[in-house]
C-alpha cells in the first residue's frame, strides 16, 4: 500500500510541475553561439572578395537566457528555380565560443556544437522572392530564420519563414 501512495505522490508532483510551468526564469549563457556567414566586402575595403566571418547571437557568456525570449538567426539563400522545385534543405553549423567576448573570426576557442538541418520544402515556392540574373535566369532569394529557444538542459530550434513557424529544425550533435 505504501508503494501505491508513494507512486501517487510522484504523479501528483509531476502534474503540479506541468501545471506550474518552468520554475527557472533565467539561465546564464555558458558560451556564445554563432554561425559562419559569407558576405561581400564593403566598397571601402577595396577588395572584391567574399569575406567569411562569424555571426553571433546577441547573447554572450554570462548573459541571462530565458525560454520566453528566443534568439533569432536571420538567413537567406539564393536558389535556382530547378532546386526550388525539388525541395530545399540547408545545413548550418552552430558554433560556440567560451571566451568572454565572441570573436569576429574563427579562433582556437571556437568549435562546432552541432549541425542544423533546415528543411524549407514545406514552404510553397510561390512565397519565395523571385528574381532574374543578368543572363535572364530565374532564381529565388529565400529569407528565413532559425530560432533558438533555450530551455532546461537543451536548445530547441524552430524554422520560421515570414514570421510563420514551419516546424522544428533537426540538430545533429
Amino acid at each position: 500500500m505504501a508503494v501505491v501512495l508513494h507512486s501517487a505522490n510522484v504523479s501528483s508532483g509531476a502534474v503540479q510541475r506541468g501545471q506550474e510551468g518552468n520554475q527557472v526564469d533565467d539561465r546564464m549563457a555558458r558560451c556564445s553561439y554563432g554561425v559562419h556567414v559569407r558576405q561581400k566586402a564593403k566598397p571601402e575595403d577595396h577588395c572584391p572578395e567574399i569575406q567569411a566571418s562569424l555571426q553571433w547571437c546577441p547573447y554572450e557568456e554570462g548573459m541571462p537566457l530565458n525560454a520566453s525570449d528566443p534568439i533569432s538567426f536571420p538567413f537567406y539563400r539564393v536558389v535556382s528555380q530547378k532546386k526550388a522545385a525539388r525541395g530545399i534543405v540547408f545545413h548550418e553549423q552552430l558554433l560556440f565560443n567560451q571566451a568572454p567576448t565572441a570573436p569576429e573570426t574563427f579562433d582556437q576557442n571556437t568549435a562546432k556544437l552541432c549541425e542544423l538541418e533546415a528543411d524549407l520544402s514545406k514552404i510553397p515556392v510561390a512565397l519565395f522572392d523571385k528574381k532574374k540574373n543578368s543572363k535572364g535566369q530565374t532564381y529565388y532569394r529565400v529569407a528565413f530564420e532559425l530560432v533558438l529557444i533555450p530551455s532546461s538542459a537543451t536548445l530547441v530550434f524552430e524554422l520560421q519563414f515570414n514570421g510563420i513557424s514551419y516546424g522544428m529544425v533537426r540538430s545533429r550533435y
